[in-house]
């Protein structure tokens, strides 16, 4: 198994928009299978998916972007 990449946000604040918890996610590929660029877009797209999936209580400007 290879890192190809790792992401990491803010996934907690208190009321006032300070951060209280980071997440992140690894990106493991196999070495066993012959990975296309297509494939790796759409496994980058899932992990950032994963990723803002893990938010809590974000703040109310974050939603805007």
């Amino acid at each position: 198994m290879k890192l190809l990449r790792t992401v990491a946000m803010n996934t907690d604040h208190i009321f006032y928009g300070l951060p209280v918890e980071v997440s992140r996610v690894d990106l493991f590929i196999s070495n066993d299978v012959e990975w296309t660029p297509e494939m790796i877009e759409t496994s980058k797209r899932c992990q950032d998916e994963h990723l803002r999936s893990m938010a809590k209580r974000m703040p109310h400007s974050y939603w805007y972007k």
